[in-house]
């Protein structure tokens, strides 16, 4: 089962570590990966815990089956679920919502078309067995997991949307914690707090102007 979010230049956790390297003139292996890896992680849950961003609602998320499946297996990533449509030809088609024993009261072990839908401990349940290929646009919004292996395992939305405040906290985390330069976390903190109180104005705009950046996301669509 693939899943697809975002766009197409998705940033890894990999090219992520990269960049947090050359942005800290310290190339190859000279910053460990586990040291770069919370600082990564750490940044992500700065930027998320800063706001409840419009940014991170209403995404499209794209799962394609790669065998017959009556569940839809969700990553960490995302936290809540919204609609669950299946492409048929041209169109999409919504599915209904409905409690989990409704869904599974009838289900059936062939091959059907899902009409109806249902989360379940983190997975989608659908009413009928869908066939591999079958293509789902499902409506999320996303977060990073508290858990760092989780969250390498299915690299934040946020790590792509928001690339430059990520990467700026996270040189900030490093230089402060493991190469002890005050003057260069200092540095980069303020790269990320200009990119976040911009962030936050444009998020004041979407609100009627009644966030103001200097609180930090106090109200802020919470």
């Amino acid at each position: 089962m693939s899943i697809y979010i975002g766009g197409p230049d998705r940033l890894s956790w990999e090219g992520a570590r990269a960049k947090v390297r050359g942005d800290l003139w310290r190339p190859g292996n000279s910053l460990p990966d586990d040291v770069v890896d919370r600082a990564l992680h750490a940044s992500v849950l700065d930027i998320e815990g800063e706001c409840k961003w419009t940014w991170l609602e209403e995404l499209t998320a794209i799962v394609t089956l790669d065998e017959d499946a009556e569940f839809i297996d969700l990553p960490p990533t995302i936290g809540r679920v919204s609609s669950v449509a299946v492409r048929r030809d041209a169109f999409l088609d919504g599915l209904d919502e409905v409690t989990l024993a409704a869904v599974r009261a009838n289900l059936s072990p062939d091959i059907g078309d899902p009409s109806r839908w249902a989360m379940a401990n983190g997975r989608i349940a659908i009413d009928s067995r869908a066939q591999a290929g079958t293509i789902f646009e499902i409506i999320v919004s996303s977060t990073t997991p508290e858990v760092l292996e989780d969250a390498l395992a299915s690299p934040a939305v946020t790590l792509q949307l928001q690339q430059q405040a990520v990467i700026a906290n996270a040189c900030h985390h490093v230089a402060l914690s493991f190469m002890k330069n005050a003057d260069e976390a200092a540095r980069q903190r303020a790269i990320y707090e200009r990119i976040v109180e911009r962030l936050l104005n444009v998020e004041a705009e979407k609100h009627g102007g009644m966030i103001q950046a200097d609180t930090w996301g106090m109200g802020c669509g919470r």
